[in-house]
């Protein structure tokens, strides 16, 4: 939800290559400025193509479990979003330069 408004909101400035990315084959939103792509965060490899196709000068992370019951059941999952994925866009933002 806090990509979706953060894709609208850059979107509107022309000066933003935007390109927003998902597990959904297809964007939850109209538009965009630069694009949407299908994007597993959590798996290294999709991350690193990512950065090789489109080279981010800035990489914004909202991705996030949101549903504190599935958090604690689902516990993988959970350390999966906010470590591992957060270890992947680091990784790669300090390969290529990105912030």
């Amino acid at each position: 939800m806090l990509g979706q408004s953060l894709v609208r909101l850059l979107g509107r400035y022309a000066e933003y290559d935007v390109l927003a990315t998902g597990r959904d084959q297809l964007p939850r939103f109209p538009g965009g400025s630069g694009g949407y792509v299908s994007m597993d965060v959590c798996d290294y490899d999709s991350v690193k193509s990512i950065f090789a196709d489109f080279t981010p000068g800035v990489v914004i992370n909202c991705a996030a479990m949101t549903a504190v019951d599935a958090c604690e059941e689902e516990r993988e999952a959970c350390w999966r979003t906010t470590v591992d994925a957060v270890e992947n866009l680091a990784r790669c933002c300090r390969a290529s330069g990105s912030r």
